[in-house]
């Protein structure tokens, strides 16, 4: 026997689960698999409900019977590659267990050629694939008849077998042999023309096919065709192992053979004494005794609760002792089930119950469960049923073994039967207590409702109010009699004429008389109440009184506060949000336009603090939050809308403005109230701000575009040096254009090959020779012209063609490295989008391999800003780098925000000055100390340094006093083509 090294799981999908077709395959499957130790999980579909993925997070392969699912829920299997093997259906499965109909069928049609008949009918259907190739083996025999009937196949799927034996009879029988697509529709073929007074097989042989139980028995004995039934439910367990394990474990088989089984209905002779003489009555006695056990299993379940329903008690009278229940609960919203498994011990008459952790579909039931041999016992099959009442699907029933699978005659499904009691008698208890908890609330509103009942006499106008409400407003008195307009005088100002108003309306018309209104405490604060009411009028339809309910809303009301400043306000800094902003803006904008009015809108954020955040963390980043908040609520009107918009942009409208002046000033003392020193714990800021203003009705006449043109003048000051005002004009607009514009250019200049490189030369300051280049890209624009760097490289960061663009200069540097002598190195920027990609070092070391460059040749440089975005991801990406041999160079040096720790903190071996600070060594000693201690500093921490921007003898002669290594600028060369540096290729080198 071949041994099965792992443990596989298989499913079953079947849309019925017993009787002599399915029963047999199901156990045959079973029992295949029990012989190399597979576990089964059989799942009934009931077919039209199912679309789950019960436990297809580990079954291993699928086996489908007939229609059980359809070609969509197929797909969805195969996207979880497992294989999926077909039995009797016309599926898209990955391969089929076949068997010869045509064949057999055949060779049927020449035996009843040896009995004299020549005219053959087919009474059955063409939904599965059997049925359709028996269908063909009839059509194939007919085709070759003399005398071609003009009917020969009646659709049972379509039409009745009243319906069919009625036309049979009225045509006088045209067939001497009709040949039927399964026993049953055999049977009840024969039964149905004795009412005719037609006899098989003296009138016409009639052949069934599966050769059922009860074939042999029946009056008089069918001849039938059976079917292979232990080879199927073998071989599609030999074809799934075989896929499961990647070997030919198994022969399989191309097609089953079914076998002729002649008996006294085609006109054969048949000794009845051969077989037992009571195995009928032992079958339908048997069938008899699961039919009314059943029966009385459904009535005694209508009258459990919802308790005893789930403690599984009635299982005692099923021949099921082991059971798993997921249930669905209508609250959940994990799409879990509840998950019970349910045990009875020897004798016992209650289940041990064990609720176990709540499970996915894919995974119920759970693969431990199903290899628990001390659950399990000797069984290796699970059944999975879906528990459904009115078309709502409650959870799964999961039964150990196939105790109730029978498989005597046509289907009974009895194991659905039980899942379909427990269905309706879950669902009626479920109704049950539900009504109960219904009635139980409508106790707790009565109560509620009765805070206060009231009755107004409306031709004394006196009104009387009644209950606990009389309590909450400061009187014991338990009914308190008083006049109408006494009580009016309780209402809150902002809401008596309201309440008056919707008095009248109700006498006067039908309309509900409702309010939420506040009433005065007799210590004189207001309580919230909500108050409703109903007339009364006379026989002539005269009102003659109101009576009502009172019920205090003061907790709802500050309910309602609380999520209106949630919905409305940002909980940070407790300013007005964005949707705070956009549903009060238009009002604002309408206000004005009727008074003629101006409305200003003022769009800022603070500069640089994504470096602040990230440096210091988020919550130092959310304190200054706080503290720009507060001083911007210090220096608005109390008629200024302040709004945080999220991170750290926030807006101000200023409304009714007549005088612009008024905008200007207030946005100079904007600017320095941010710019004024913040102090936060240990730390001091000192931050700016870019601040964008549009004008209504000047600029624009609707919110959005009013929002839009404040971010264009916000972009517009930001790109002009930050820190600044920039009032909305056509120019800036014109600008955004431009800018757009050059985004599109962009986007496309790769692929016309419109950049190109410049290589700058740095030399060694002792020796002043060349030791290297700066490797600088260009952009040549075929519509643009020439664009600068400083124009072009910003707008690729915020865009995202950075990645590529740097992929493409880190290419192009490589393989111009590989060509240099082998002591000079290349220098190439890196950016921070770059830098902090996650493809980024893939990307590296691809390059490197592609142009065979050697990693230390290779210098990346780095500003201080680029490694602080995301200074641990940097740090990581860093460490990296340095392992692959990549030097590494801190660019501009002096310019960003970082500490000198970051010298310290990261794996540095060349710091660039900027050139700003070469520059000014010449205008006084303060910019020359600078510049010296930078480079004392950095020769301490083992870190070369070079100095960029020399223009003229005098820089020179200062930097080469201060002992630096390395110098660059225009002094030597300017950025120059690649072959200008021909020169100092390989080999050439002096």
């Amino acid at each position: 026997m071949i041994v099965i090294n792992k443990q596989f799981v298989f499913g079953v999908l079947t849309p019925i689960l017993d009787g002599n077709y399915f029963g047999n395959i199901i156990k045959s499957i079973a029992a295949t698999a029990k012989e190399y130790d597979i576990k089964i999980v059989v799942i009934g579909t009931t077919a039209h409900y199912y679309n789950h993925l019960y436990a297809s997070d580990y079954v291993d392969g699928w086996i489908v019977i007939m229609d059980a699912v359809d070609d969509n829920y197929i797909a969805e299997l195969k996207l979880l590659d497992k294989p999926v093997i077909g039995i009797n259906t016309n599926l898209h499965c990955d391969d089929y267990i076949r068997v010869n109909n045509e064949e057999v069928l055949l060779e049927v049609g020449e035996h009843m050629k040896e009995h004299g008949h020549k005219n053959f009918a087919y009474v059955g259907d063409v939904v599965f694939h059997e049925a359709t190739e028996r269908f063909h083996a009839i059509e194939k025999m007919v085709a070759l008849q003399e005398r071609q009937p003009k009917k020969w196949f009646y659709n049972s799927y379509e039409h009745t077998l009243e319906e069919i034996v009625k036309e049979l009879v009225e045509q006088d029988i045209p067939h001497d042999t009709i040949f039927c697509v399964n026993d049953f529709i055999a049977y009840n073929l024969v039964r149905l023309l004795k009412h005719y007074h037609i006899y098989v097989p003296n009138d016409v042989a009639v052949i069934g096919f599966d050769n059922s139980p009860t074939a042999k028995s029946f009056s008089p004995p069918l001849t039938t065709i059976e079917l292979p039934i232990r080879e199927i439910g073998e071989q599609a367990i030999f074809k799934l192992l075989n896929r499961v394990s990647n070997q030919s474990l198994f022969k399989e088989k191309a097609r089953l053979e079914a076998t002729p089984v002649y008996r006294i209905s085609c006109g054969c002779s048949f000794d009845l004494n051969l077989d037992r003489n009571d195995e009928a009555s032992e079958t339908i006695e048997f069938l008899s005794q699961m039919v009314a056990r059943n029966f009385n299993l459904g009535q005694l379940m209508q009258s459990y609760d919802y308790q005893t329903i789930i403690d599984m008690t009635w299982l005692v009278h099923s021949p099921f002792r082991k059971i798993i229940v997921g249930l669905k609960n209508d609250e959940a919203t994990t799409g879990k089930l509840e998950v019970h498994r349910y045990h009875f011990t020897d004798h016992s008459t209650k289940p041990e119950r064990i609720q176990i952790p709540h499970s996915k579909e894919t995974e119920f039931p759970s693969k431990y469960t199903l290899l628990d041999n001390h659950f399990m016992g000797e069984e290796n099959v699970l059944i999975l049923i879906p528990i459904i009442q009115d078309n709502k699907e409650l959870g799964i029933f999961s039964f150990v073994g196939l105790a109730d699978i029978t498989s005597l005659l046509t289907p009974l499904n009895t194991t659905y039967q039980l899942v379909n009691f427990f269905a309706a008698a879950l669902r009626r208890a479920k109704l049950n207590e539900d009504l109960r908890n219904y009635s139980n609330q409508l106790e707790i509103i009565s109560d509620i409702m009765y805070d206060g009942i009231w009755e107004l006499d409306l031709q004394s106008n006196s009104i009387v109010s009644k209950g606990g409400i009389n309590q909450l407003l400061g009187y014991p008195d338990k009914n308190l009699v008083s006049a109408f307009s006494k009580f009016l005088e309780k209402i809150h100002p902002k809401e008596k004429d309201l309440f008056i108003r919707k008095f009248q309306d109700h006498l006067q018309r039908p309309v509900p008389f409702e309010i939420e209104c506040r009433i005065k405490h007799k210590k004189g604060h207001y309580i919230w109440m909500y108050i409703t009411g109903q007339n009364r009028t006379s026989g002539y339809g005269v009102p003659m009184k109101m009576v009502g309910s009172i019920m205090d809303i003061s907790e709802r009301k500050k309910a309602e506060s609380r999520i209106n400043e949630l919905a409305y306000h940002d909980s940070l800094t407790q300013l007005a949000n964005r949707l705070n902003l956009e549903e009060n803006l238009t009002p604002i904008l309408k206000a004005a336009k009727a008074n003629n009015k101006k409305v200003a809108f003022l769009l800022f954020d603070l500069d640089r603090f994504k470096v602040i955040n990230d440096t210091y963390g988020h919550q130092a980043g959310d304190r200054l939050l706080q503290i720009i908040a507060k001083r911007l609520k210090s220096i608005a009107k109390e008629n200024y809308l302040i709004c945080r918009l999220g991170g750290d942009e926030f807006v101000i409208v200023i409304p009714n403005l007549i005088d612009m002046v008024l905008v200007e000033e207030f946005s100079i003392d904007l600017l320095n109230t941010i710019n004024a020193p913040i102090k936060d714990q240990e730390l001091v800021y000192t931050i700016s701000t870019s601040i964008g203003v549009s004008v209504f009705p000047d600029h624009c006449l609707d919110a959005e575009t009013l929002m839009l043109q404040a971010d264009i003048a916000m972009y517009n000051a930001k790109t002009s040096g930050r820190n600044r005002v920039q009032l909305y004009n056509q120019s800036i607009n014109q600008y955004n254009y431009r800018q757009v514009h050059l985004e599109n250019q962009l986007n496309k200049a790769l692929e016309k090959k419109e950049f190109y490189l410049l290589f700058q030369p740095i030399y060694n300051a002792n020796t002043m020779k060349i030791i290297g280049f700066e490797a600088l890209i260009r952009w040549k624009s075929e519509e643009l012209g020439e664009v600068m760097p400083n124009d072009f490289i910003p707008v690729a960061e915020e865009n995202g063609t950075i990645i590529a663009i740097g992929e493409w200069v880190l290419r192009e540097a490589c393989y111009f490295l590989k060509d240099l002598d082998p002591s000079m190195k290349i220098f190439v920027n890196i950016s921070s989008k770059q830098l902090n990609h996650m493809l980024f070092l893939e990307k590296v070391e691809q390059i490197l391999n592609e142009s065979n460059c050697v990693a230390d040749r290779l210098c990346f440089e780095l500003t201080e800003t680029a490694m602080l975005e995301d200074l641990e991801h940097s740090k990581k990406a860093l460490y990296k780098l340095n392992k692959l041999g990549i030097h590494l160079s801190l660019d501009d040096f002096g310019t960003g925000y970082s500490s000198l720790s970051i010298l310290n903190d990261l794996p540095i071996q060349i710091l660039k000055i900027d050139k700003s600070f070469i520059q000014q060594m010449e205008s006084g000693q303060k910019n020359k100390a600078i510049v010296e201690a930078i480079v004392q500093l950095s020769h301490k921490l083992s870190i070369e340094v070079v100095a960029e921007g020399v223009e003229n003898k005098k820089q020179l002669d200062i930097l080469l006093d201060m002992k630096l290594d390395y110098l660059q600028g225009y002094y030597f060369k300017k950025p120059s083509l690649i072959n200008t540096f021909s020169v100092y290729k390989r080999n050439a080198f002096k």
